[in-house]
């Protein structure tokens, strides 16, 4: 598999951007109040996450190639 396509990944962002599609969905069409939640911290909350998760990505590429006796040191 390519190293710029990790299924996981991809099933992870997507079930997390249908699971805040249909919040925001249920908002605006009334049957939900946002009103414990402050959008103000949406942005930065969004930024940390994605931040994160590169961080993650790029530690556990780092330990395969390192632990992967085919590639060599």
């Amino acid at each position: 598999m390519s190293d710029r396509f990790h299924v996981a990944a991809t099933f992870l962002w997507g079930l997390i951007l249908t699971i805040v599609g249909a919040a925001l969905a249920a908002v605006g069409f009334g049957w939900w109040d946002l009103a414990f939640f402050d959008p103000r911290y949406a942005g930065p909350l969004f930024v940390i996450l994605v931040g994160a998760v590169i961080l993650i990505g790029a530690v556990a590429q780092n330990m395969r190639r390192h632990s992967d006796p085919e590639q060599g040191a």
